[in-house]
């Protein structure tokens, strides 16, 4: 493995930051953030603040994990974090650019805290 083609990041949030986003589903902030798909799975839960600030950590591990091996510039909508059908978190990349990497993610949120920590690599 060359570990030059491989990035880690990780990055931790405060959940009591995105509470107060968690009224308007139309808020431009979480437009500029987040994809309709995150959305509809942040709002369906009964505390939409724990996932949105856990999908906001992982994206920022991202790009992190990214910017560890010299891929800069990537937006908020550039990836999209979801879940396979046993759960487990999973990266959709929405932009060529990193269509050639592959991510493993994990994300984790307590009351308070949001954690993520991503491995990106080159196919």
């Amino acid at each position: 493995m060359d570990l030059e083609k491989v990035g880690i990041g990780v990055d931790t949030e405060d959940i009591k930051r995105f509470e107060k986003y968690c009224v308007d589903m139309d808020n431009a902030f979480l437009k500029k953030v987040y994809t309709e798909n995150e959305l509809e799975y942040c709002f369906k839960s009964k505390h939409p603040a724990r996932h949105l600030a856990v999908r906001f950590s992982g994206k920022e591990a991202i790009y992190k994990a990214f910017c560890s091996i010299g891929i800069t510039g990537l937006g908020f909508h550039d990836v999209e974090i979801v879940h396979d059908s046993n759960r487990v978190p999973q990266v959709n990349f929405l932009c060529d650019r990193i269509k050639n990497y592959s991510c493993k993610i994990t994300l984790s949120h307590s009351r308070e805290n949001a954690v993520a920590f991503v491995i990106v690599s080159e196919k």
